[in-house]
């Protein structure tokens, strides 16, 4: 039972605001010039939400698209990865953020949400298919690279019984 007014735009604004402030903590951290992180936060923070609230496929591709090419030229970053991996670590604590997913039925979109690779998630997704590329950088993923490692993100996920999204937080949370 939810004890405020779930509409509330100014609450809901602000649990963005934290959200997009520690999510891009350790991604942006040392990943090109500087401001990046700062950025990232004040973009993430005015995102429209809604947009997201969607389980069809095409809608939520395109959607994620253009985002990820708005915030990769908010940052003046070359990198299209780092983009990316922000967008999608952004997303999927909105989505575990019970406010924030309740407000924007960002559960309608779980099982289109991206896993964020990194060297650890790479490691294990070599594991399942050794014959993805390598893994550099973040910086190094281009968009087909990336949906290289999101379709054996899926498959190993739907083995497992759940979205590819929770797969950084299952393999990370190892330890």
């Amino acid at each position: 039972m939810l004890c405020f007014d779930l509409m509330n735009p100014q609450l809901l604004s602000k649990l963005q605001r934290f959200v997009a402030r520690y999510s891009v903590l350790g991604i942006a951290r040392g990943k090109g010039r500087g401001g990046i992180t700062e950025i990232a936060r004040k973009y993430l923070g005015d995102l429209d939400l809604a947009q997201f609230s969607t389980n069809c496929r095409s809608a939520f591709n395109r959607t994620l698209d253009a985002e990820t090419f708005k915030l990769q030229q908010a940052i003046r970053q070359h990198e299209w990865g780092i983009s990316r991996k922000i967008l999608n670590v952004f997303l999927r604590d909105c989505l575990y953020n019970q406010y924030l997913c309740r407000a924007y039925s960002l559960d309608q979109a779980e099982e289109l949400l991206e896993t964020a690779p990194d060297s650890i998630v790479a490691g294990k997704l070599h594991e399942h298919e050794p014959r993805l590329p390598c893994w550099t950088s973040i910086k190094a993923l281009d968009p087909d690279t990336w949906a290289q490692y999101q379709a054996v993100a899926s498959q190993v996920a739907r083995s497992k019984g759940y979205p590819r999204v929770h797969l950084d937080a299952v393999w990370w949370g190892r330890g």
